[in-house]
């Protein structure tokens, strides 16, 4: 019988993904499945993401069960064992660890009530460095980011990102309800009305360069970014990561960008024989899904500034599209006291007229999500923002 099986895991690993996926796998004993998610970063700490697929035809609630208990830990080879962890909800966890051996190999155990899981012992591959990060403008499209390198061992690797930009609220809130009246904001009463915003990419990006003469990667499309994206209205900011990767873990990660292309999902419906290189050592017959790799990244950052564009990059508010104010959301200022009174949800925002003459006898109004950038994104910068 095959039973239909989902998950909801973040994602969380160095940049890696974050999406829901729809596994379909054969499962004739009910139990649940593990899946793995993570990278032995031989830089330092390591992170995982941990979670169980239950069948749909068991209670509605536990078709996603996170794994918070667990014990998890990486061995070297030689014996040393890299145990201090912990959990930082939501089935992420965290090992801490310094540089690893370059020259040992090393693989991941975990233990989550009566099972054990145990993958195999990897190899640490060192990726070579980024020689290009850069971007091209198309203005019939939009923009497209490239990544050059050259590799002297691997010919396999995968990329993944992590984007972050600026944006603002479409209107700024000038006026309060104190309670009693409608008044003027203080500076300091004012919404923040720019933001930061940081997403992990949702993208599987490989290539190989085994039917090349050289190791070369020249001018790889990692990212695309349609026009009239909110991203490139302000300033932004790509971080990209650079794998290198064995043949077999290339294979497996083949095998979920052909799934997730044929379905439009990231993770979506994954194929019978995905496994990767962990088994429940516990119960040898239980199906565990996850590909540990280890290694040392490289990555590279750049900037992008809306007046970099040979053209004004128009970008249209999508997020806040229901935040438009039309004559519907306006309140005559005599009824304005009592209107706010008996509507806490609503803000007024500034004066206005529902003719558009200059006669100010209105005040128009919004709800806090529409004028508080904080509601999507961090007030404060990331720590590695420029400020140009």
């Amino acid at each position: 019988m095959r039973y239909f099986l989902s998950i909801s895991l973040l994602f969380t690993l160095l940049g890696s993904c974050t999406e829901p996926y729809i596994p379909e796998l054969k499962n004739n004993t009910g139990a649940r499945t593990l899946v793995v998610e993570g990278y032995i970063n031989a830089r330092g700490n390591s992170e995982y993401s941990l979670g169980y697929i239950a069948p749909l035809y068991e209670a509605a609630d536990s078709t996603h069960t996170q794994v918070v208990n667990a014990e998890i830990a990486i061995e070297e080879e030689n014996g040393t064992i890299f145990k201090d962890f912990s959990y930082q909800g939501n089935s992420r966890y965290v090992i801490r660890h310094g540089a690893l051996n370059p020259d040992s190999r090393y693989r991941l155990r975990i233990k989550a009530g009566n099972r054990e899981y145990l993958s195999e012992y990897v190899p640490v591959l060192i990726s070579p460095e980024i020689e290009d990060l850069f971007w091209k403008q198309n203005t019939e499209e939009g923009v497209r980011f490239y990544v050059s390198t050259h590799g002297d061992d691997t010919g396999y690797y995968r990329w993944d990102f992590e984007e972050s930009w600026t944006f603002k609220v479409p209107n700024i809130s000038v006026f309060l309800f104190d309670g009693t009246r409608v008044r003027e904001r203080s500076p300091e009463e004012f919404y923040p009305f720019f933001c930061y915003v940081t997403e992990k990419s949702r993208e599987i990006v490989m290539y190989t360069t085994e039917t090349q003469t050289e190791n070369i990667v020249k001018d790889l499309n990692v990212h695309f970014i349609p026009n009239f994206s909110e991203k490139l209205g302000m300033k932004y900011s790509i971080l990209v990561r650079q794998y290198a990767m064995t043949k077999e873990a290339f294979g497996y990660w083949s095998l979920v960008k052909k799934n997730s292309e044929e379905i439009g999902d990231l993770f979506g419906t994954l194929p019978t024989e995905l496994t990767g290189n962990i088994t429940c050592i516990s119960h040898p017959g239980e199906k565990v899904v996850g590909m540990i790799e280890a290694g040392k990244i490289t990555e590279q950052r750049i900037f992008v500034n809306h007046n970099d564009f040979p053209l004004h990059w128009a970008y249209r508010y999508i997020y806040y599209g229901r935040c438009v104010i039309t004559p519907a959301n306006m309140v005559h200022k005599r009824d304005a006291n009592a209107f706010f009174a008996a509507n806490p949800d609503l803000v007024p925002v500034d004066e206005a007229s529902p003719t558009g003459d200059a006669q100010l006898t209105h005040y128009s109004y919004s709800n806090a999500p529409c004028l508080d950038c904080s509601y999507r994104g961090s007030k404060e910068p990331p720590a590695f923002w420029v400020n140009q």
